[in-house]
């Protein structure tokens, strides 16, 4: 595809639909058409880095509703032809999701005519290996057409249809309740617990208005983790993290150490380099056929800064489990040429 060209039309499994991967005079990044059906972007959330002025600049003294902001990818699903078909933030058919989530809650929601938002945990492409669970998908938003429906909206229409079907855990996302500017010193305490049980952090809402939060933790662990790649983050991607987390503790008056945890990050990297030549994450998929993982490894296989290497598969409870490698070949090849004792200008 040209640099210059804003959308393209891509197929899966028959069906053809039109995504934008770039803006455009009428469109966003990560909007879609299937059908006679044409779908927003995901709305960005506005982020703020102190907690009590934040809210005192978007909700004043109205009350908001506060709900946990769950560490996955985020998903859209929606009913097409007669299929129910999973759309990441990016506009693109998300093999994985849609494989598994068929016959599923979702899909009665997606039949309905609602685009399912929701975030995907456990043993997916994209998140750290789960044992004590498969997968989870965690509803957060419904929308009727482009129009977002309130947490109380969307609350009233998923009660009573959260479930488990085949293994796959569908709920709404934890609700802490609602809060007003005078529960402040209570909202804080709050999200001091969830940051010490390593949770990602929190939304407020009030209508079809939001915010989100991050906590220390959570900022700290990705801060680290991205050290045993360092070459495949952006220098941006380290200085937003160490400001969060710092801004969190300074308000919520809190201590974490990122030094040795980032020290031991790069050590691993190292040993990871000298024993085998790579730096690499594993990942653990279970699917329903072989064509999903294919769809799967073709959709990671993309990127330029990662190659797919499958360690093992075998068929387990129905399904197919996959367990692959993906390689960081910049932080590889960076950290090979230091240890080969190559000179380099700094």
């Amino acid at each position: 595809m040209a640099k210059s060209q804003k959308s393209s039309i891509e197929k899966f499994e028959g069906i053809s639909y039109k995504v934008w991967v770039r803006n455009d005079k009428e469109h966003k990044r990560g909007c879609f058409s299937i059908g006679k059906r044409h779908i927003h972007s995901y709305p960005h959330i506005k982020r703020v880095l102190s907690l009590e002025k934040g809210i005192k600049k978007k909700f004043g003294e109205e009350e908001f509703y506060v709900e946990e902001k769950i560490d996955g990818y985020n998903i859209r699903a929606l009913w097409a032809g007669e299929k129910i078909f999973c759309f990441t933030r990016s506009g693109h058919v998300d093999a994985f999701s849609t494989d598994r989530l068929r016959g599923s809650v979702v899909e009665e929601l997606a039949k309905s005519g609602y685009v399912v938002c929701g975030e995907m945990v456990g043993n997916t492409p994209y998140t750290d290996m789960e044992d004590s669970y498969d997968i989870r998908f965690y509803v957060f938003d419904l929308f009727k057409g482009n129009r977002r429906l309130s947490p109380e909206e969307r609350r009233e229409v998923m009660g009573g249809i959260e479930g488990s079907i085949d293994g796959e855990t569908v709920l709404s996302v934890p609700s802490l309740g609602k809060f007003s500017i005078r529960d402040i010193e209570k909202l804080k305490k709050a999200v001091v617990k969830m940051d010490k049980e390593g949770k990602e952090g929190i939304v407020m809402k009030r209508k079809t208005e939001a915010i989100k939060y991050v906590l220390a933790r959570h900022e700290i662990k990705a801060f680290v983790e991205s050290y045993m790649a360092p070459f495949d983050y952006s220098p941006g991607f380290f200085k937003e993290r160490a400001i969060r987390a710092a801004l969190f503790m300074d308000e919520m008056g809190v201590n974490e150490n990122m030094g040795m945890c980032v020290e031991e990050a790069v050590m691993k990297a190292v040993r990871q380099v000298k024993e085998r030549g790579r730096i690499s994450k594993r990942f653990r998929v279970r699917v329903n056929n072989y064509t999903t993982w294919t769809d799967i490894k073709k959709r990671l296989s993309e990127s330029k800064d990662i190659y797919i290497r499958e360690v093992a598969s075998e068929e387990r409870n129905g399904k197919l489990e996959v367990v692959f490698e993906k390689v960081y070949v910049k932080s590889s090849a960076k950290l090979r040429s230091f240890l080969s004792g190559s000179a380099f200008v700094d």
